[in-house]
């Protein structure tokens, strides 16, 4: 005769099921992921507009090392997709209604940035 074994009680876990509807501004949200996929999608597009060598990074000396290929144009604009992605999860996991809404201001913010950044760039060096 086999033996049965105890089943052990005790309290279960609760999974925590998160909504995006509890998230603020999730429509200000998917208006900036849209608004940064479009600029990517316009970069994409008007890339044999641009000259073969492009000034991204202001942030070394002044050479040949602050040249940037034409597709390297779209890093700041999916730095700040990852940020809006990366801040909305964090948002979903926190409690604090006060950190949701500056994790979300945030990534608006990079995101307004890295299009200005683009944009300026492509207008000043494109052939258009």
């Amino acid at each position: 005769m086999r033996k049965k074994l105890p089943i052990a009680r005790g309290k279960k876990k609760e999974i925590k099921t998160v909504k995006l509807s509890k998230l603020p501004f999730i429509t200000l949200t998917f208006s900036f992921l849209l608004a940064n996929i479009i600029v990517i999608i316009g970069v994409l597009l008007f890339q044999k507009n641009l000259p073969p060598e492009i000034p991204l990074n202001y942030g070394l000396p002044r050479s040949t090392k602050q040249l940037a290929m034409p597709l390297e144009i779209i890093i700041p604009l999916i730095i700040s997709l990852l940020i809006i992605i990366i801040n909305n999860i964090l948002a979903m996991i926190t409690e604090n209604n006060y950190l949701k809404r500056v994790l979300i201001i945030a990534s608006y913010f990079t995101t307004i940035m890295s299009i200005i950044t683009v944009v300026k760039i492509v207008f000043l060096i494109g052939i258009f």
